[in-house]
């Protein structure tokens, strides 16, 4: 409402047109700071959305962070697990060949083959066993031990045509620590044949 309108349109007077405009300058006045109070409790919903929307892409930004380390520690414990089990595998496959007197591990595991089944674990073994006889316990001492029959064991002669001597326990005592020193593997031979 313009001042010209209430005095030439309406042919009101100054005082009055002055005291109209003070009236509606204060209804304006009023009304201005009802709204500008909504307006700072607008714009302080406003900033908190905006930190909230802040705090929502951090917590995004945090949860794909820990998405990722989950993760990360579910497959460091899946090849943890698997280095546990094929351990563990290997670990029974060697009591296995130790218990029928395996003796070069390494290589039987070798020709083992790869163990799926544990189950059929026994089987291999002995199967193996029947195999390579001679890198398993009783077997191998056998065949070492068994002198063949038909293998007639020539004495290595000495220096100056001399025999091979044998110490009774007897001699064995009466030495002295040079002699025995000096005779030691003839003395362990005949310590072994007695």
């Amino acid at each position: 409402m313009k001042r010209a309108f209430l005095t030439e349109e309406l042919g009101l007077d100054r005082e009055t047109v002055n005291a109209i405009m003070k009236e509606h300058g204060l209804a304006i006045q009023a009304e201005m700071d009802k709204h500008e109070d909504e307006m700072e409790t607008l714009k302080a919903e406003m900033a908190k959305l905006s930190t909230d929307s802040t705090d929502i892409d951090e917590l995004k930004a945090s949860l794909e962070q820990a998405k990722e380390l989950a993760k990360q520690f579910e497959d460091k414990f899946n090849e943890t697990n698997q280095a546990l089990e094929s351990e563990r595998k290997n670990i029974t496959i060697e009591k296995a060949l130790t218990a029928l007197g395996g003796s070069d591990l390494d290589y039987l595991k070798y020709k083992l083959g790869d163990v799926e089944d544990l189950d059929t674990l026994d089987e291999k073994v002995n199967a193996l066993k029947e195999q390579l006889p001679t890198f398993f316990g009783e077997t191998a001492s056998a065949q070492v031990d068994e002198p063949k029959a038909d293998v007639e064991v020539i004495g290595n002669p000495l220096q100056n045509g001399e025999k091979h001597k044998t110490f009774s326990l007897e001699e064995i005592n009466q030495l002295t620590t040079e002699e025995i020193n000096a005779n030691w593997s003839l003395i362990a031979e005949s310590l072994k044949n007695q």
